[in-house]
């Protein structure tokens, strides 16, 4: 969005959206009388939320404290009640602000877990509430109401966790208004707690598994160092608020070092935008410090992202601005009567929603993304090469070179003479990418070619071309290949955010890779000439290590553990963290294998974590290999390897079947391991290798070690 008009259409689709399923269950006008009773009954309806304890909506467990019955009543359930009656009206708004506020005290439990859970308690207090109403048919208008509250979160949509303070629900909420479906959770901080708590962010993360997360530790007043900050400005000299911001982002830096101990999921990051939470506040003039305060922070914490990886900047003054400034930004969108309330969604919620829903849709076509299929002519450079002079598109050029050094695998794909491409124009080089596809034939047919020459699945590619058609074609005819637009400036984001992805990262292995994938399709092409399996193997000359790991190895580990689904026979995704104690450990072995042939090092390509800590037994926890070495046999001389170091222990595994690891499903049983739990078609499968019985066997094609 670049413009007030555009956000003003953005928020309008949020706020009508109707959230209802197509065929309503009950009639409009039985809502509307539910509705108009509960706007007479606000007192009673609170005082009977409050008879109910948490088996209603009470977001806390009831006390004895005026303080605390006040809070209840004026902050959370009589804007409650009202928001009930609003959304029974009509109003999307409020219906998604309703939605949203009633599993607050259900926070505690795992998504999947809640709809249970309010189903065992809505329907009694949709009973109570009809007879406080005594309105005809007024349950089957709550029930209908509370429907999509009892659906069990899809386990395949994206998932948000938000780490701040009342910024992130209404993101939340106008989120729900967007096409994109997200299962989020959130973490509340304010300036009366005690800034940021890392163990409960890192319990959130375990137990959702976040594909973003969003940190605002400066909207409002998340953390008692910002509040003071904000408080203090306007008095500050410059080297002095200069010290103090050091301060603020420096926790800044402590949450996001805490939260990659777990994940390395994209971290989003908010600077301020100094929008006001009171009335008053927002028809004062800014203040110059507040302004110098902003500019400081978003200096500070745009150094931090820098140096961070996988996190990605929001700027709240930014979007503030697209909305008609910071006063504009702070008007609130629900009527007077919800002053007290603890919802207050402003102007500045839809604009910031939009920001995250066009992050999430970016990652949602890099997650999964291994290479990028790159038209030329008016993708690269404006123009037609062949035809004359053209002008480069110098910074995209630039940024797929980022790219490749980050590990993605450029394919060339352009309808064009070799001939006619001139390369010492061009900030890239012929060897950035891993494969040149430069001809005349259809690109569908060029672009399921390199698929199959680099061993990967269809949906590791994403194509860059301008030509409508060609992208369709694409599309159409390689099932899975996602295409984006290089006119559209989304298509430049998502790339730029694709460098902030956990499949991006700056490693030895990655700035290797395009050499590796090369070879690889060279491999292949060798391989293709074979009489017999073994024999066709022997002319690659592979050589195997293997060896226990050590600290270094610990990013390729983090690549192999959390991004591997194929040949995974567990699936765990272990963090930085935990990684580092089974090294440690002296019950566990982290072992890992190198792979190197005629054609080049693949380097390291797979990792076994080996459980010892019974003295008679050893237990594959988990048997993860790179999808560039399956097919070679390494799994069994890795196999052979360790149990041969270990003949008279009882070696077990397990196997536990996901809709990706299919190629690791016949393992054990082809390594002479024996299935003792489940069978070989199960979901959960435990396998057990005997003290006698013949280890499994080394392949006769890999050289000695």
């Amino acid at each position: 969005m670049t413009s007030l008009a555009a956000t003003e259409a953005t928020r309008d689709r949020a706020l009508a959206l109707d959230l209802r399923p197509a065929t309503p269950a009950v009639s409009e006008e039985a809502r509307r009388a539910v509705s108009a009773s509960v706007a007479r009954n606000i007192d009673n309806l609170v005082d009977l939320w409050f008879t109910l304890g948490r088996s209603g909506p009470l977001y806390e467990a009831a006390t004895d404290d005026p303080e605390w019955v006040s809070a209840q009543r004026e902050g959370y359930l009589r804007p409650l009640a009202l928001l009930l009656s609003d959304a029974l009206s009509g109003s999307a708004l409020h219906r998604s602000l309703y939605l949203d506020m009633r599993p607050w005290h259900y926070q505690e439990l795992r998504p999947a877990d809640r709809p249970a859970a309010m189903a065992e308690h809505l329907p009694a207090e949709a009973a109570a509430v009809a007879a406080l109403l005594d309105c005809d048919g007024a349950e089957a208008v709550l029930d209908d109401l509370h429907a999509p509250l009892l659906v069990p979160p899809d386990e395949n949509v994206q998932r948000l966790l938000m780490i701040g303070d009342c910024i992130m629900p209404e993101i939340r909420v106008f989120l729900s208004g967007q096409e994109r479906q997200v299962q989020s959770a959130h973490v509340q901080f304010h300036a009366d707690f005690r800034g940021f708590r890392p163990e409960a962010v890192a319990a959130q993360i375990q137990q959702m598994r976040p594909s973003l997360i969003g940190l605002s530790l400066f909207s409002h007043n998340a953390t008692p160092v910002y509040s003071a900050l904000r408080n203090d400005a306007p008095k500050l000299g410059r080297r002095k608020l200069r010290e103090r911001v050091a301060v603020c982002v420096d926790q800044l830096g402590t949450a996001i070092a805490a939260i990659r101990e777990v994940t390395d999921a994209p971290i989003l990051v908010h600077t301020p935008a100094g929008v006001s939470l009171s009335r008053r506040d927002q028809y004062l003039p800014t203040a110059p410090g507040l302004k110098r305060m902003i500019r400081e922070v978003e200096t500070q914490v745009e150094e931090l992202v820098e140096a961070s990886e996988n996190v990605l900047l929001l700027r709240e003054s930014e979007v503030a601005e697209r909305v008609g400034g910071r006063k504009a930004a702070g008007r609130r969108l629900l009527a007077p009567e919800y002053r007290d309330a603890w919802v207050h969604p402003m102007r500045i919620g839809p604009a910031l929603a939009d920001e995250y829903a066009d992050v999430l849709a970016s990652l949602d076509l890099v997650q999964s993304a291994k290479a990028l299929f790159v038209d030329f002519d008016n993708t690269l450079w404006d123009g037609v090469m062949a035809e004359g002079p053209v002008v480069h598109n110098r910074e995209g050029q630039k940024l797929l070179k980022e790219l490749r050094r980050a590990g993605v695998l450029l394919i060339g794909l352009s309808k064009n003479d070799p001939a006619n491409i001139r390369w010492d124009e061009m900030e890239l080089e012929p060897d950035d990418f891993v494969l040149q596809k430069i001809s005349w034939r259809p690109k569908p047919d060029a672009a399921a070619e390199a698929i199959a020459e680099l061993d990967l699945a269809a949906k590791a590619f994403l194509v860059l071309d301008d030509n409508p058609a060609e992208r369709a074609l694409i599309a159409e005819n390689v099932p899975g290949v996602r295409a984006i637009d290089p006119t559209d400036p989304f298509a430049w984001r998502t790339l730029r955010r694709w460098l902030a992805s956990p499949s991006t990262k700056a490693t030895p292995e990655a700035l290797k890779r395009t050499e590796m994938y090369r070879e690889a399709a060279e491999r292949r092409r060798a391989m293709g000439t074979g009489t017999d399996y073994a024999t066709m193997l022997s002319t690659l000359e592979l050589s195997a290590s293997v060896r226990e790991a050590t600290d270094a190895d610990m990013d390729r580990l983090l690549e192999l553990v959390q991004r591997t689904s194929q040949f995974n026979t567990t699936t765990r995704r272990r963090s930085r963290a935990e990684l580092t104690e089974l090294i440690e450990s002296e019950e566990h072995k982290v072992i890992v294998t190198g792979l190197r042939d005629r054609f080049g090092d693949l380097g390291v390509v797979g990792v076994v974590i080996a459980d010892y800590s019974d003295p008679t037994t050893a237990d594959v926890d988990s048997f993860v290999m790179s999808c560039r070495a399956m097919g070679f046999g390494l799994e069994f001389l890795l196999l052979n390897h360790l149990t041969a170091e270990h003949p008279d222990r009882r070696w077990t595994a397990s196997f536990l079947r996901t809709d990706r690891n299919g190629p690791a499903s016949d393992l054990f049983g082809a390594a002479g391991f024996e299935c003792i739990e489940g069978d070989p078609s199960a979901d959960v499968q435990r396998w057990a290798l005997e003290p006698g019985a013949p280890r499994p066997e080394r392949p006769s094609w890999f050289l000695n070690d």
